[in-house]
């Protein structure tokens, strides 16, 4: 069992709330995360969860058994993809924690992605059929190489005909979105982006604020070849030892305090329990400036070699 720290596979990458669009000035949403509710409100009505479970890289039964002791233990934000291929597993762990009568279906918002080959109607129903549920709560064009005009006619035309909720993008650039809203009226609700404490993000964020949308973070801890340079950082590390926390738990609680969304993946049972478990401390504003100030705007992921 281990920690998942990175989105994709390198093999991979080379191998029902409101409905209507919402303002363009973003004025239906704070872009505040309600730290009492664990929750954000999105540009269109929908409730999302703060902090979520990540599964990529984890297989069918792996992502079965992870999203069951993660609902088990208070998640009820779920990521997949399709290209993770374990969007099987996703919907099993979650039929197992409703016959157990954890939660129900309206309780838990799942969220899944579109690869840029699979910009298409029939894809999103694939994925309903994988996850073996009716609608998503979020679907996203995962990555920007595609033909995005049409994978963004086909999320509308998912959220018209009611297989998700929501929409947005994942990895897409401030240019990017620019260029791709001028032709759409609805606005995305959620941007997944990179961040950490090394690549915080704030230029996007502004920006993303006149469409009333939030960044959900993949990669909180770095990935893996760089888990150490933000778990053994020395400024995070004195500021956990301050609070009795953990530095995971320290670095999501600076993401939650800051205005994420946040996905850390996960598989071990004592990662998926510590990960949620930080509603209890709030880090003050002088240890917000001393994370904040560690930024450089680096991003880790190297898309060449899928991590």
């Amino acid at each position: 069992m281990k920690r998942i720290l990175f989105p994709l596979a390198a093999a991979a990458f080379l191998a029902l709330t409101a409905l209507s669009a919402p303002a363009d000035d973003g004025s239906a949403n704070s872009n505040a995360p309600n730290l009492e509710e664990r929750t954000v409100t999105l540009n269109n009505g929908a409730v999302m969860p703060t902090v979520g479970l990540g599964t990529a890289l984890q297989s069918n039964e792996e992502t079965a058994e992870s999203v069951y002791v993660a609902l088990k233990n208070g998640y009820r934000l779920l990521d997949t993809a399709g290209i993770y291929g374990n969007e099987v597993g996703v919907g099993q762990g979650l039929k197992r924690a409703i016959a157990e009568g954890i939660v129900k279906r309206e309780d838990v918002f799942i969220t899944t992605k579109l690869w840029p080959d699979h910009f298409n109607i029939e894809s999103v129903d694939e994925s309903l059929k994988r996850l073996d549920v009716e609608y998503v709560d979020l679907l996203l064009l995962h990555w920007p190489f595609g033909d995005n005009v049409q994978g963004y006619k086909v999320l509308e035309q998912a959220l018209a005909e009611g297989k998700t909720r929501t929409i947005g993008l994942s990895n897409f650039s401030q240019e990017t979105i620019e260029d791709l809203l001028k032709q759409f009226k609805t606005k995305p609700a959620v941007v997944q982006l990179e961040t950490h404490i090394f690549n915080q993000q704030n230029e996007m964020r502004e920006y993303l604020k006149k469409y009333g949308a939030f960044v959900m973070s993949w990669y909180p801890f770095g990935g893996r070849d760089n888990v150490k340079l933000v778990l053994e950082n020395e400024t995070v590390v004195k500021i956990a030892k301050a609070h009795n926390k953990s530095v995971a738990q320290v670095v999501l609680r600076w993401h939650l305090q800051s205005g994420f969304v946040v996905i850390p993946g996960a598989s071990n049972p004592d990662y998926i329990k510590e990960n949620i478990d930080i509603f209890d401390f709030e880090l003050s504003e002088e240890e917000m400036a001393q994370i904040r100030a560690l930024n450089q705007d680096k991003a880790f992921y190297d898309l060449r070699r899928g991590r």
